[in-house]
């Protein structure tokens, strides 16, 4: 990943405010992307995959823009390179993702504690601000008692939105734009391969950390190889499709599995096609089918 292209996306996750508890403002996490190979649909749906949303509802997208001391919100991926391009010294993005009802109109937000806002720019009108007897009574009224409940830890405010939060909330967006590929029945039999014997000696090594090595110049990519994460997996893919000279289509790209299949299947009718997955309880990436010969039948055309 080019650090110049690399952000820090700071992001508040905001509950269907019908269902979630009044007193739980958000849940926060950080994520890192690549503003290089990022679009808006694959960012919330990796976002929506880790904490998935209600029944139908529908994700919103904003930002905090300091200087004009705003929350843009950001509908397309034109609007997603502005974001970024108006934090390229920082580096680091306070976004907001809030999920609402598809049906009810969703109100965007326009003020958060914390982040100074531009008053002119709205045409609500501003609070009154109460006098300095009536605020120090409220603040005494409102003080906790309890200091050691004074905050809410991530992993309680994960509970009230009844999402389970995750360790390793680092992820790097996909390099390449998925294509669309009809379903047929090679895809289920993918899914059907996802479940290994928890007697399987390498994921027990994997589980004590014990690290992966493989050649990275010409990774294998034979049935049962092993990389430590998804991200190293696509990355050594690319570099065996380089090594070998041919391309490849993405079938399904998703945090825990990943399917592709050779370019020239319609011109050529080659039937070559890979399926990796996680294994149980581990984000340690295995290869589980590597259908047909390889290297590809159509590489051989363009020699």
């Amino acid at each position: 990943m080019d650090p110049k292209s690399t952000y820090l996306l700071e992001i508040k996750l905001l509950g269907n405010p019908k269902k979630v508890r009044k007193d739980v403002r958000c849940f926060c996490f950080d994520k890192v992307v690549d503003s290089d190979t990022t679009n808006l649909k694959d960012l919330v749906d990796e976002i929506t995959d880790m904490y998935p949303p209600g029944y139908l509802e529908v994700a919103h997208v904003q930002y905090y823009d300091a200087d004009l001391k705003s929350f843009p919100v950001v509908n397309t991926d034109q609007e997603l390179m502005l974001m970024f391009q108006k934090h390229i010294d920082s580096k680091v993005v306070h976004m907001f993702i809030a999920y609402s009802d598809p049906s009810g109109c969703y109100e965007p937000i326009i003020e958060w504690e914390g982040y100074p806002s531009n008053s002119n720019q709205f045409s609500e009108p501003e609070p009154t601000i109460p006098s300095s007897s009536t605020q120090a009574n409220e603040e005494t009224s409102t003080e906790n008692p309890i200091t050691g409940n004074e905050h809410v830890g991530v992993d309680e405010e994960g509970l009230y939105l009844k999402i389970k939060p995750v360790l390793d909330l680092t992820v790097v967006a996909c390099n390449k734009k998925q294509d669309y590929v009809p379903e047929d029945e090679d895809e289920h039999e993918d899914e059907d391969e996802d479940e290994v014997s928890e007697d399987d000696e390498e994921f027990v090594r994997a589980a004590h950390g014990e690290p992966i090595t493989y050649d990275k110049e010409d990774p294998p990519m034979t049935v049962g190889s092993s990389y430590p994460n998804m991200y190293e997996f696509k990355v050594a893919l690319s570099q065996h499709a380089i090594k070998h000279e041919f391309e490849y289509n993405t079938v399904k790209s998703a945090p825990h599995r990943c399917t592709v299949y050779c370019s020239r299947k319609v011109e050529d009718k080659c039937p070559w096609r890979l399926h990796a997955s996680f294994r149980s309880r581990s984000c340690t990436v295995v290869v589980r089918k590597n259908q047909s010969v390889f290297p590809p039948l159509c590489m051989f055309i363009f020699i």
